[in-house]
């Protein structure tokens, strides 16, 4: 993946890699044909959004499924705010 992206752009595309198993909405593996495909793009709408998801997904293991959800995502920003607090 790293050798591909820089290959076709010619520069370092970012400076870590984050991997993770198949991605689950509501328990369920996330594809077009089931209609529950979501882009990052529609889903994080604000800088909060953006760090709360960044959380959710270091915050799990790398070697199985990540199972998003509304409310893991809720529990991800909650917990962002309070780390927040701490400062």
């Amino acid at each position: 993946e790293i050798a591909q992206s820089e290959a076709y752009c010619g520069c370092e595309m970012c400076k870590y890699w984050v991997h993770n198993g198949f991605v689950n909405i509501n328990n369920e593996k996330m594809s077009k044909s089931l209609g529950n495909f979501l882009t990052v793009r529609d889903l994080l709408k604000t800088p909060l959004e953006a760090r709360a998801f960044r959380y959710f997904v270091v915050s799990s293991q790398y070697r199985q499924a990540l199972n998003f959800s509304p409310e893991a995502l809720s529990g991800a920003s909650k917990t962002v705010q309070r780390l927040d607090k701490c400062k």
